[in-house]
């Protein structure tokens, strides 16, 4: 019994012995195999992009990007439960109250610090510190959509597509030229929806921003809101879309006491009744000067009938101009708007709600910003475009990256 104990205990050893040398014979093989992987590496490069940039990619640099395959949604999360999107929702919402509640005593903080102090610093302080407020709010790659519709139906509407740096500097823009007004913002009938990807989407067609003026005219404007936040309940897009805009001057901004400051009334009334009398006057004198040049004519002409040099029948020169005439002149843009038209843009200079671009009834240096804004949104996405696919030269990215969005486009249409 002992001897076949003794046997089997070998026969055991000998086929440990034969496995460990079998996996020392082993190790060095797969060393050479982590080789070649990493020089196969080395010479492909595969690029890392985030996948909120994934869009960007071209069609030829696709088959280098991590992560592969490309994922169909931003989240590989499960769908939340029931429960977890309630409580999400509910958050949202709020949210949305608080961030407004942050931006409006902001706002209302730089503007009362640039009525009371006249440091320019300080004020530009204040105004940084409620930019880095709103700054706090958004994600990094956040997108803002702003459009404005117009007051008559003839005119498009202006869109304006804007990244958060952007935003940011439109808004700085826009607390700059407040002209010490108030600002109040409310916001009615939110709903909110948790999405299968993890983001919370939050609608409102009630959001209304009003602004009174010191003069106390108001504006009011009303817009239709979207909002889609990420599981941090930070901003990844944001659309916001005017539907209405309306200007109201009130019966203080409208009395004698304001109009008239500095004689300004008195000096626009006489100018009206001393441009009538020179019309009257001219109308009067053309009369004159008309009968003058029929008596001047006849005698012309029966003087120079027997004169040998031939003297053409010519009229007297009519254009009269006296002082006040020549000073009418200089301003040519008075002289040439009726009277009614005179005294509306006189209310409209002395109220400060109707200092607005008639066609989409906002300030013409908000447009502007707005411009500038969309300019480089754009240009920064051509960039990002041109190293995420390496395009050396920039208007040769400026082209792919044109038939790129023309082909997405005619794939999507096809579907």
């Amino acid at each position: 019994m002992m001897n076949g104990y003794n046997n089997k205990k070998q026969k055991i050893e000998s086929q440990d012995n034969d496995s460990t040398k079998n996996n020392e014979n082993n190790i060095p093989n797969n060393n050479n195999n982590n080789n070649n992987n990493n020089n196969n590496n080395k010479s492909f490069q595969p690029l890392r992009v985030p996948v909120h940039l994934l869009p960007l990619v071209s069609d030829e640099t696709r088959s280098f990007i991590v992560p592969k395959p490309l994922p169909t949604s931003v989240s590989i999360l499960k769908p939340p439960s029931y429960w977890v999107r309630k409580y999400l929702s509910n958050m949202a919402i709020l949210r949305i109250y608080e961030i407004l509640n942050m931006v409006s005593l902001s706002v209302k903080q730089a503007i009362s610090e640039q009525g009371n102090s006249d440091n320019k610093k300080e004020y530009s302080k204040r105004v940084e510190q409620s930019i880095m407020v709103i700054d706090k709010m958004f994600a990094p790659y956040g997108s803002v959509h702003y459009a404005i519709s117009p007051i008559s139906s003839n005119v498009k509407i202006r869109t304006f597509e804007l990244s958060v740096l952007t935003f940011l500097f439109f808004v700085k823009g826009w607390i700059n030229n407040m002209v010490n007004a108030e600002v109040e913002m409310f916001i009615n009938n939110l709903k909110a929806q948790v999405l299968n990807n993890g983001t919370i989407y939050v609608e409102s067609n009630e959001f209304t921003i009003m602004k009174h003026y010191p003069d106390g005219s108001r504006t009011i404007k009303r817009f239709n809101a979207k909002v889609i936040f990420d599981s941090w309940l930070k901003i990844e897009f944001l659309e916001l879309v005017r539907v209405k805009s309306e200007s109201f001057a009130s019966q203080n901004a409208l009395s004698l006491k304001h109009l008239n400051q500095n004689q300004e009334l008195d000096q626009l009334l006489q100018f009206i009744i001393d441009r009538n009398l020179d019309k009257k006057k001219s109308t009067k004198r053309k009369f004159d000067s008309t009968n003058d040049n029929e008596n001047n004519e006849n005698n012309l002409t029966d003087k120079n009938k027997n004169d040998s040099l031939p003297f053409p029948n010519y009229k007297i020169d009519t254009n009269l101009t006296t002082k006040k005439n020549n000073s009418f002149n200089s301003d040519k843009n008075k002289e040439s708007m009726s009277n009614s038209e005179l005294i509306t843009d006189f209310i409209k200079e002395k109220n400060q709600c109707f200092n607005l671009n008639e066609e989409y009834n906002t300030h013409t240096n908000a447009l502007k910003q707005l411009q500038l804004a969309d300019v480089m949104t754009n240009l920064k996405t051509l960039m990002l475009y041109q190293r995420i696919n390496k395009v050396e030269s920039p208007m040769d990215s400026m082209f792919k990256f044109v038939n790129d969005l023309r082909k997405r486009e005619r794939d999507m249409m096809n579907k």
